[in-house]
């Protein structure tokens, strides 16, 4: 039978007389079925709440302790066990090393006879010399040499039709002609031309020398050339001379 529901019948005609059956009620059903008095018991402790067991506590067993000498002597027979693992740790990998020396030989070499090596004795390597054009530079020269190469060329290419028309300027006054820019100015302006020439073609062997200040310096003189304005330059060739004569270019 599933959970019941216990329910004691007092007998009405007799109280002290214990009744004779008990109604118990079947859930699954929901009917009360009449059961015998005596089978109470087996109901007293239903839905009771279990205690819970009390574990089982054993006396712990009391282990004396090691004397002084009992800890040396174990200590020193872990040491020894293992210093025993390390050796036999290295034996094992030289044997490893032994046996792939046994089962890999090496080449054997044909030594040349005696009366051989001592007539015809082993050439000795000459190296070639050091040439005089080698020269190492320090990366900071070096970035500066790249930044500068193409600030030189682009000012170089500017600046050659004005210097084409300086060419006739003089070939006009060699031959007893008037020319409009005059010969002070035109020579001003090739001293620092040929200087910026000389240094577009060779800067990494002359950027070498350049102090920090000399840099600084060919900066300055490559802006304020650039900051001219070369347009027409045919009817202003004059007033573009003049203007550029007026910066007081100085190159390192």
């Amino acid at each position: 039978m599933a959970s019941t529901r216990l329910i004691m019948v007092a007998n009405k005609s007799n109280k002290s007389t214990a009744p004779s059956s008990i109604l118990a009620l079947d859930k699954s059903t929901y009917r009360y079925v009449k059961l015998p008095w005596m089978i109470k018991k087996q109901f007293r402790k239903a839905g009771a709440t279990p205690r819970p067991k009390q574990p089982i506590l054993y006396p712990k067993a009391q282990h004396p302790g090691l004397s002084p000498a009992d800890n040396f002597r174990i200590l020193a027979e872990r040491r020894s066990h293992h210093s025993n693992l390390q050796l036999l740790d290295r034996l094992w990998t030289e044997r490893a090393h032994l046996i792939h020396r046994i089962e890999h030989p090496p080449t054997p070499l044909t030594p040349l006879p005696l009366y051989e090596r001592l007539s015809s004795p082993s050439p000795v390597h000459v190296p070639p010399p050091i040439p005089s054009t080698l020269h190492f530079h320090r990366s900071k020269i070096l970035k500066r040499t790249q930044e500068f190469e193409g600030m030189l060329l682009a000012t170089v290419t500017r600046l050659e039709p004005i210097f084409e028309r300086l060419k006739d300027e003089d070939l006009l006054q060699d031959s007893g002609r008037s020319v409009r820019v005059s010969e002070t100015v035109r020579d001003d302006l090739w001293r620092w031309y040929d200087r910026l020439q000389d240094l577009s073609d060779d800067l990494k062997n002359l950027g070498r020398l350049f102090t920090n200040a000399e840099w600084r310096n060919l900066r300055g003189a490559l802006k304020r050339i650039g900051k001219v304005s070369f347009e027409k330059v045919d009817s202003r060739l004059q007033e573009i001379c003049l203007e550029l004569a007026q910066l007081n270019i100085t190159l390192p």
